[in-house]
C-alpha cells in the first residue's frame, strides 16, 4: 500500500527506451576491517526529460553485515529499515518529485562480523518510478582484513643474556680499606731543659731553677761576709 501513495505532482507518461534514472553505489572504506562499520552511498539522478513521481528504492543489508542506520541528505525520504543489528531490506520513497537533472542521495552503514574474513557483497539496488522497475545498479564487493591482535609480545632473551641469567651476575671486587697515613714523628733536638720539662714536668722544673737561683745567691753572700 505503501507504494501506492498520491503525489501531487504532474508527471508525464514514462516514455519507451532507455530508463530515465541512474543509480550508482559504493562502499567506504574498502578494504574494511572485520568488526569495523561499512557505509553504502547510493546517488539517484533523474537522467531523463519529465519530472518522476512515486520514486522507490530498495536495496539488502549484505550477508556478513548487521543494519546500523539509514540516512537521506537533500531529500525528503521516507524509509524502511530493519532493526538495529538485523538482517533485511532497506527501502527509501521519495515524497515529492524528481525534477530532470536531480540529484538525490541516499546512505547506510552495516557493521562487519568480527569473524569473518570473505568479501562482502552488496548486491545491486533497485529502483522503481510509478510501480515500474527502471534501473539496477552493479553489485559491489568489498575486501575484508582480519583483525590483528594488538597484544604486545615478551622481549626474547638475547644469547648473551641467557649466559649471564646461568653463570649469575659476577660479584664485585671487594673495597680495600682506605690507607691510614700516619703522621711522622718529626725528630726534635733533645735538650737537658726539655728532657728535666718532660721527666719532672714544667711546674717543678720552675721550681727547681727558683730553687738553684737563690742557693746560688746564698753562697754568694755567705762568701761576701766572711
Amino acid at each position: 500500500m505503501w507504494l501506492t501513495g498520491a503525489v501531487a505532482v504532474c508527471a508525464q507518461p514514462l516514455a519507451s527506451g532507455d530508463p530515465p534514472v541512474a543509480i550508482a553505489k559504493s562502499a567506504h572504506p574498502d578494504p574494511v576491517t572485520a568488526g569495523q562499520e561499512l557505509t553504502y552511498a547510493l546517488s539517484l539522478t533523474n537522467t531523463g526529460s519529465i519530472t518522476l513521481a512515486g520514486v522507490v528504492v530498495m536495496d539488502m543489508v549484505p550477508r556478513h553485515t548487521t543494519f546500523v542506520l539509514s540516512s537521506s541528505p537533500g531529500g525528503d525520504w521516507w524509509t524502511r529499515t530493519p532493526s538495529l543489528g538485523e538482517q533485511g531490506e532497506i527501502v527509501w520513497r521519495l515524497n515529492g518529485p524528481l525534477a530532470p537533472g536531480q540529484v538525490s542521495h541516499l546512505r547506510f552503514v552495516v557493521k562487519t562480523d568480527a569473524d569473518n574474513a570473505a568479501p562482502i557483497v552488496s548486491q545491486g539496488c533497485q529502483v522503481v518510478v510509478e510501480g515500474q522497475s527502471m534501473a539496477t545498479c552493479e553489485p559491489v564487493t568489498t575486501q575484508v582484513l582480519r583483525s590483528i591482535s594488538t597484544s604486545t609480545p615478551l622481549p626474547t632473551s638475547s644469547p648473551t643474556t641467557a649466559v649471564l641469567a646461568l653463570v649469575g651476575p659476577t660479584p664485585l671486587p671487594a673495597a680495600s680499606p682506605p690507607a691510614i697515613s700516619l703522621p711522622t714523628p718529626q725528630k726534635d733536638d733533645v735538650t737537658l731543659a726539655s728532657f728535666l720539662g718532660q721527666f719532672f714536668g714544667r711546674e717543678l722544673l720552675i721550681g727547681l731553677v727558683v730553687l738553684t737561683i737563690l742557693l746560688l745567691v746564698s753562697a754568694w753572700l755567705v762568701k761576701r761576709r766572711s
